[in-house]
């Protein structure tokens, strides 16, 4: 609902996950947020603006971050489309 009611004044998305208890910035598909849901509602707000990435674990490589970030990108594309 959120997402629908400031369509149009969106104008970057901070993207990463948890698991609702806290503000964990997990990589996207890491915690239990419904991101079918979400980009649903962005497509019907012809959201075109940039998305970051803001999550990571302590410890992980860059590389690795990199590389779950970009397929948790491609895996929930087809939701936005």
């Amino acid at each position: 609902e959120m997402i629908r009611a400031f369509a149009g004044r969106i104008q970057v998305i901070h993207w990463h996950d948890n698991h609702g208890k806290s503000d964990e910035h997990l990589i996207p598909g890491a915690g239990n947020i419904d991101w079918g849901d979400y980009f649903s509602s962005l497509a019907a707000t012809q959201f075109d603006a940039p998305v970051t990435v803001e999550a990571g674990e302590r410890g992980m490589e860059l590389s690795e971050f990199v590389r779950l970030s970009k397929v948790a990108l491609q895996e929930r594309r087809s939701l936005y489309v």
